[in-house]
């Protein structure tokens, strides 16, 4: 392996200056970098490589990532774009801690060919904004390299708060003499014995031979990276530390710029790398290729403006959106997975289908629905009324008044919706009567949408296997949850996404960063989940007759009382009848560092 620090250019035309520079240099391996920030022409710097053998070498680059650009070369050979945003271990090193161009992460560039003995790599800076880039170090070899930071392999910390050990271990050697390996407890392939299924009762799973299944699950995105050499040694990791489940939280939608009916290619990679590299060790897959929140409307996409900032809650009911979704499905189901030859639809790896992540018509996000898409709302609903009580004018004399909202336009056949808030509320006389109706058409429109997906994966997609509606809550959970939950019926699993916080967690300066990050000087308390058990993820309501996963959850740093959680979930689990508890997330072929806001 090579290690080149950045500051070791033997010739640059790289311009520094003083803002850009005032970075945290015990965050670089050398404790310093080589960076530019200055306009004028693409700035190069040159370094001479010693390779011990001529041949293929990959290469890993620790740099800027944050809207900059950069490319290499070899030998004088063709420039190569480096793909920034393809990062990982991305970590702040501005000295005033601020969130702005100052960071640094690991990117894996494509690989590159070196000759014996002497070589010239060159890297260049272009981004438009001051052709700003920083290099922390560069690293070329011929086995497969696990960055961790600014450690060069074999290296530790030794960092330990007074009576405790640091916990560093190397990377797997995954020895047949480990005194702990779990991989034998799992069956490989994933679904050689068939689709898992429900049992008798339905309320479990069951493998394809009928044998009762327990799961221990996480949810990854290490399927991201374009390595499935990477994923593969994931998979392995996972399985001999006795995981048989993960999770895929996709985001299958088009990006901007994409035709509405053009899935997101790099998520369907993603999943495809996922399933193949998970099967092989034996565990299976839950796909979840859809989240509402992540997703930013483009007018290109012809959709009924929502006026607002993302698409929560349209998928139930805009037909346009629906008709888009399946299209997706299509891209991701149909054809041969690249890795397997077998398309997922047909993989008995793949073991449970979620239709979609955190939405729903009940959660507080129905707000945001305005404008056209929530006058299309109410024209559904009037539609609905029609149905059920013969007419609008009948309904209303049903209600005994009109319990009016904004927008109604009775003779124009539009019955808006009133704003979930209502539907939280204590009511009586006709207002009561109309958010009764009101609830039963959200939940229906829901428990509709479900079964019509349910259906298309059956008869147009081929998919014989469990499928799960979603994982969301309600405005009020003891006024609407049982209708979110009779809603996901239409499907075989039931689901919630619902994490242990212990406490609370700010940010002097700024708090919206402690809902992602843990920065220096950040205030938390904690308490463990035995002092508040309504509170602990596992205290559910659950529907008879189907099985029941917490699709995302964990103990959520910082918190004093992680340890706890795998005992109590492993213990309770066993005792309430939760089937799968997923826990969220990691990014890490191996173990992660040790204080991040999301981790396993």
């Amino acid at each position: 392996m090579i290690w080149v620090e950045g500051e070791d250019a033997v010739a640059s035309t790289m311009r520094g200056h003083n803002w850009y520079d005032a970075v945290k240099t015990a965050e670089l391996s050398g404790k310093d970098w080589l960076s530019h920030f200055a306009n004028g022409d693409m700035p190069v710097a040159r370094f001479a490589v010693d390779a011990s053998a001529a041949g293929s070498y990959e290469l890993w680059l620790r740099a800027n990532p944050i809207a900059s650009a950069m490319s290499v070369r070899v030998n004088g050979g063709p420039w190569t774009q480096v793909p920034l945003h393809k990062n990982e271990q991305s970590i702040n090193i501005a000295a005033d801690g601020q969130p702005d161009l100052r960071f640094v992460a690991w990117i894996k560039a494509e690989p590159v060919s070196l000759m014996e003995g002497k070589n010239r790599f060159e890297v260049r800076f272009e981004s438009d904004n001051h052709r700003h880039g920083g290099l922390d170090c560069f690293v070329l070899s011929r086995e497969p390299f696990l960055p961790q930071g600014k450690l060069k392999p074999g290296e530790k910390t030794g960092l330990a708060d007074p009576g405790t050990w640091a916990f560093e271990p190397a990377r797997d050697a995954f020895s047949p003499d480990s005194l702990l390996d779990l991989s034998s407890m799992n069956d490989k392939p994933a679904g050689a014995k068939g689709r898992v299924a429900r049992s008798s009762d339905g309320a479990s799973f069951v493998d394809g031979s009928g044998k009762p299944l327990r799961f221990w699950a996480v949810n990854t995105s290490v399927q991201y990276r374009d390595d499935i050499a990477a994923v593969r040694e994931h998979a392995r990791w996972l399985a001999k530390r006795g995981v048989n489940m993960v999770r895929h939280h996709g985001h299958l939608a088009p990006r901007h710029g994409e035709k509405l009916g053009d899935a997101n290619t790099e998520d369907i990679e993603a999943a495809w790398r996922l399933i193949a590299a998970m099967k092989e060790q034996g565990i299976y897959v839950t796909l979840s290729p859809y989240w509402a929140v992540s997703v930013k409307p483009d007018p290109a996409w012809g959709l009924k403006d929502a006026e607002g900032e993302n698409l929560t809650g349209l998928l139930f009911f805009d037909a346009k959106l629906q008709a888009a979704y399946k299209q997706w499905l299509k891209q991701l189901l149909l054809p041969p997975n690249p890795h397997t030859g077998i398309p997922l639809a047909q993989d008995p790896a793949l073991a449970i289908f979620q239709i979609q992540n955190e939405d729903s018509l009940l959660f507080w996000t129905e707000n945001a629905i305005q404008g056209e898409q929530r006058r299309e709302l109410g024209r559904q609903f009037a539609a609905w009324l029609n149905t059920k009580h013969g007419s609008i004018d009948n309904a209303v004399r049903v209600w005994g008044g009109s319990a009016r909202c904004k927008g109604d336009r009775f003779a124009d056949g539009i019955v808006m919706p009133h704003l979930i808030w209502q539907l939280t509320q204590d009511h009586s006389g006709p207002m009561a009567k109309r958010l009764a109706d009101q609830l039963a058409f959200y939940t229906e429109r829901m428990r509709d949408f479900n079964l019509s997906i349910a259906t298309f994966l059956k008869e147009e997609i081929g998919y014989d296997g469990l499928i799960n509606a979603g994982n969301w809550r309600t405005a009020d959970q003891a006024k609407l949850l049982d209708a979110e939950r009779y809603a996901y019926t239409a499907n075989d699993v039931i689901g919630v996404n619902r994490y242990y916080t212990g406490g609370s967690h700010t940010n002097p300066t700024d708090n919206h960063r402690a809902g992602y990050l843990i920065s220096r000087g950040d205030l938390f308390d904690g308490t463990s989940a035995l002092s508040q058990p309504w509170a602990f993820p596992l205290a559910l309501r659950q529907v008879s007759g189907h099985p029941m996963i917490v699709s995302e959850s964990g103990w959520v740093p910082p918190l004093r009382y992680q340890t706890e959680g795998p005992f109590l979930v492993a213990a309770y689990g066993a005792m309430t009848g939760v089937d799968i508890f997923y826990w969220f997330v990691t990014d890490q072929i191996g173990f992660g560092p040790p204080m991040e806001k999301w981790q396993l």
